[in-house]
């Protein structure tokens, strides 16, 4: 099975109601940061690394996070448990962090 909850500006959804609006400028512009990460036995591997870097690359290319990164690490711990019943024990997630400076902005 794949995972059924995501967590996206600030909620925790079905991941089939996951959406980026059309009028964000991840998809008008392309302006976004992303992090990808997987998990050892459903726990995310190298989570402070990647939000570090997350953190460096939203800063140089001026993609402001929405939450410090200190906030969004229990937000991907509470992800992964709360999907780890859809899949097995021996079996890991892979987590994308996308940030995008938001709807109506001026870039």
């Amino acid at each position: 099975m794949n995972p059924t909850t995501a967590w996206i500006d600030g909620q925790t959804v079905p991941v089939a109601d996951a959406a980026f609006a059309a009028d964000d400028f991840l998809v008008t512009s392309a302006a976004a940061v992303c992090e990808t990460l997987r998990t050892f036995r459903h726990e995310p591997f190298l989570l402070d690394e990647h939000l570090d870097r997350l953190e460096a690359s939203a800063t140089a290319v001026r993609v402001p996070l929405r939450m410090p990164p200190a906030e969004i690490g229990p937000v991907v711990r509470d992800l992964v448990a709360a999907n780890s019943d859809q899949i097995d024990a021996a079996d890991d997630f892979v987590v994308s962090i996308v940030a995008s400076p938001g709807r109506g902005r001026t870039l």
